[in-house]
């Protein structure tokens, strides 16, 4: 009986002879007819793993439109993986083995910092040197600018990238790399920001808001001062003569005036400008 090295075996019987084939051999007549055991076409003999491979497998990266083995994203993406193409006959035993590994760990959903990470590909080839082959997937993430997203669209999507600025309190939202921050108008204070953000953009520093510390100016509208002029009223009297009790009637008559024309003025109207 002739035993062919390998794991998976085919029992066959040639010339009365008990073969037992390994995966990648067959059996060739040798010298005399005597049958024996050698690689297929491709193959060579190892002494631990017997028949292998004499090329190494040939991975491609699936969704590369550019054919530079590069991933473009932006902030608000969230990354899917394409995994690989694997061109070999054995194809479907490298992918067995196929392991994909990350240079930084994967965020949950959407991805909010910019920068690049790279993803690996390795299958087992303990028989070459190095004992794998490795194809590597750069990933890079670009800039948004937040101040001029799609709220609704993000609210839903991804809403750690959504501006939280007080805009109520006048404060402007600033697109920063990779960011963005708040910006109270003049004569506020604080960080522009509302409170109980779970992320930290730029500047944030607990969400104060914009707190106005201005000292308010008060103009006065009209002239100032504003004079009113009255004038002492005696009648017809100095026509017609003045009676014993003129000088008491004339007394009279002036504070009845003076409290007329007290009622008829009006307040102007005082304004206050920051």
């Amino acid at each position: 009986m002739i035993l062919c090295s390998g794991i998976h075996t085919v029992e066959r019987f040639l010339s009365f002879f008990l073969f037992i084939i390994g995966k990648h051999e067959i059996c060739v007549a040798g010298s005399g007819n005597v049958p024996r055991c050698d690689c297929k076409p491709g193959y060579v003999m190892h002494d631990t793993y017997g028949c292998v491979d004499e090329s190494p497998p040939l991975m491609k990266l699936k969704h590369d439109p550019y054919g530079d083995q590069t991933l473009r994203l932006k902030q608000g993406d969230v990354y899917k993986e394409y995994f690989v193409d694997i061109q070999d006959e054995n194809a479907e035993e490298y992918l067995r083995s196929l392991k994909i590994a990350y240079s930084r760990p994967m965020p949950y959903g959407c991805l909010t910092e910019i920068g690049e990470f790279h993803v690996n590909y390795t299958v087992a080839t303990p028989w070459t040197s190095p004992p794998y082959v490795r194809l590597t997937r750069r990933v890079i993430i670009e800039d948004v600018n937040e101040c001029q997203l799609d709220v609704q669209k993000f609210k839903i999507t991804c809403p750690e990238l959504v501006p939280q600025c007080d805009v109520d309190a006048g404060a402007k939202c600033v697109n920063t790399i990779g960011s963005y921050t708040c910006q109270c108008p003049k004569h506020t204070e604080g960080d522009g920001f509302l409170p109980g953000l779970k992320t930290s953009p730029t500047g944030y520093k607990g969400g104060t808001g914009c707190r106005d510390v201005s000292i308010p100016v008060i103009h006065l509208n009209g002239p100032n001062p504003k004079v009113f002029s009255v004038c002492r009223c005696g009648g017809i009297k100095g026509v017609m003569g003045r009676s014993d009790d003129g000088a008491e009637k004339d007394s009279a008559l002036h504070a009845g005036q003076q409290q007329h024309y007290a009622a008829d003025i009006q307040v102007s109207t005082v304004s206050l400008s920051l």
